[in-house]
């Protein structure tokens, strides 16, 4: 073999080497990149256990209970809009959201707090957080289109609400919060929804008067409640949050250390308990 051909096989040779190397490194990497995206390194999932779930998605295997997550921040928390009875509405009087009492995240109606059995879903006024004015629930949610909505209904009317007098009772009452979940997906189909569970109420004077039975009695009728609400928000494939559980003392009645005057109200919430709900609001985000 002359010099011309000895450097044409070296050449050769050196080339199909140089192929070789570089197909089983990208052979590697193709390997490689799913495992390290699929799991941390000590086999944890990256997110949260429950499939993710936007508007227009497929939700067959969907789960409707908001897992633990890292805290989403309060970027997350600022992209919410709130709409429910008055322990929603207290949240602007205690300041607790950014902006304070100027806050545009609260959906409130234009009386004072907010009966969902009683309220005229097609008619009825609230102010819009945005302009200020007075519209409809629907022109509410056309206007906002908000990135979130959590409702939180069910402790004004609790009685009625679980069917105390009847089963036709508690299906009117879910039948209503089904009417707000189908406006805000015909008018703002992107809007994630997520269902808040009822509070528990405080061991106080005021509650036998407030509800007509103990406060053990009105603590079961609220498990019962949410029961329901997280049952409507798996059959809609909307979010629901068990905010409730951090809220409960040993015997399932709302801390004292929550309850904004545990000497005579015993449902609404002071800034400790707010606080609380906030945190636990970003630490189960729907993100």
């Amino acid at each position: 073999m002359n010099s011309r051909d000895n450097s044409l096989f070296r050449f050769f040779y050196f080339a199909i080497t140089i192929l070789l190397l570089a197909s089983v490194i990208a052979t590697v990497i193709y390997i490689s990149i799913p495992l390290a995206d699929d799991h941390s390194s000590d086999g944890s999932s990256s997110s949260q256990d429950s499939p993710t779930y936007r508007p227009g998605t497929d939700t067959t295997d969907f789960v409707s209970l908001l897992g633990q997550t890292q805290d989403a921040g309060i970027a997350y928390q600022d992209k919410i809009m709130f709409f429910g009875e008055s322990t929603t509405f207290h949240m602007i009087k205690r300041g607790v959201l950014s902006d304070g009492t100027a806050t545009k995240q609260v959906i409130r109606p234009v009386d004072s707090t907010l009966t969902l059995i009683y309220f005229d879903i097609d008619n009825g006024q609230l102010i819009s957080p945005s302009t200020g004015e007075s519209t409809t629930f629907r022109g509410v949610i056309a206007a906002e289109k908000p990135a979130y909505l959590l409702l939180n209904f069910g402790i004004n009317g609790l009685n009625y609400n679980v069917g105390m007098r009847g089963d036709n009772q508690k299906s009117y009452f879910l039948g209503q919060y089904q009417a707000l979940i189908d406006i805000v997906k015909s008018v703002s189909p992107q809007t994630i929804i997520i269902l808040q569970s009822v509070y528990p109420v405080a061991d106080s004077a005021d509650c036998e008067t407030r509800f007509a039975c103990t406060v053990a009695q009105a603590n079961e009728r609220i498990d019962a409640l949410n029961q329901s609400i997280m049952d409507l928000a798996q059959k809609n494939k909307i979010y629901y949050l068990n905010s409730s559980e951090i809220m409960k003392d040993k015997n399932g009645n709302l801390k004292a250390a929550y309850a904004e005057d545990i000497t005579s109200d015993c449902m609404h919430l002071n800034d400790a308990g707010y606080q609380a709900v906030l945190s636990y609001i970003r630490t189960h985000s729907a993100q």
